[in-house]
C-alpha cells in the first residue's frame, strides 16, 4: 500500500509539472551557459525533468544498480523546489538479490545573485532525505538527513585580453554539509550466556 500511495503522488506531481506552458534553455549568466552535469547540480533555478539516470557499480562484494530521476519546478523567478527518487537493485555475492525504492528527497534552491557582465551566479539550497520513506531491504536509513549548500557558477569571459585563452573556461560547484537528524543509529547485539 505504501508503494501504491507513493506512486500515485509521484504520478500526480509529474502530471502537474508537465503542464508547464513553455520550455526554455536555462543556465545563462550573460553570454555564459552553465549546463547541468551528472556529478553536480547546476546553480540555477529551473523547471526541468531529469530522465532516469542509470548507474551500475561492480565491487568485490557484488553489484549495485541505481535508477534515479527528479523533477524541479520554479515557484518564483528565483525560488524552486525539487522532488527526487531512486530505485536500487542490490546483488551481493552469495546472497539473494534485493530491490526497492530509496528514501524520498526534497530540495529547495534560492538564486540570489546573477551577474551577466561577470558571468556569475550564486544560489543557496537545502536538500532533505526523508528517513523511513524508502524500503529497509535496500538499506535506507530510518532517520532524515539535511544538506544545506551554497551553489556557484563563474565564467571567465570577463578576463582581460592578455588572458583571453582562458575566457571559454567556466566553473560550477557546490559547498555543503550533510546533517543527520539522529545522533546514532540503533544496532542489535546478540549475546550468548554460557552457564
Amino acid at each position: 500500500m505504501k508503494f501504491f500511495n507513493r506512486a500515485v503522488i509521484l504520478i500526480m506531481l509529474a502530471v502537474a509539472f508537465a503542464l508547464a506552458d513553455r520550455a526554455s534553455g536555462h543556465g545563462f549568466a550573460g553570454a555564459r551557459f552553465f549546463p547541468a552535469t551528472l556529478s553536480t547540480d547546476d546553480p540555477f533555478v529551473n523547471d526541468e525533468l531529469s530522465l532516469p539516470t542509470v548507474s551500475t557499480m561492480k565491487t568485490p562484494e557484488g553489484r549495485e544498480t541505481s535508477i534515479a530521476s527528479d523533477i524541479a519546478k520554479r515557484i518564483t523567478p528565483n525560488l524552486g523546489i525539487e522532488l527526487g527518487e531512486e530505485f536500487l537493485d542490490l546483488s551481493p555475492k552469495g546472497e539473494h538479490e534485493v530491490s526497492g525504492f530509496g528514501n524520498l528527497e526534497l530540495r529547495a534552491k534560492y538564486q540570489f545573485f546573477v551577474s551577466a557582465e561577470h558571468e556569475a551566479i550564486l544560489s543557496l539550497g537545502a536538500d532533505v532525505e526523508i528517513g523511513g520513506t524508502g524500503q529497509k531491504r535496500v538499506g535506507t536509513e530510518s532517520f532524515s538527513t539535511w544538506a544545506p549548500a551554497f551553489f556557484f557558477g563563474k565564467g571567465l569571459g570577463d578576463l582581460p585580453d592578455m588572458l583571453s585563452l582562458l575566457r571559454p573556461v567556466a566553473v560550477t560547484g557546490l559547498v555543503g554539509v550533510v546533517i543527520p537528524t539522529s545522533v546514532s543509529t540503533r544496532m542489535r547485539l546478540s549475546t550468548c550466556n554460557n552457564k
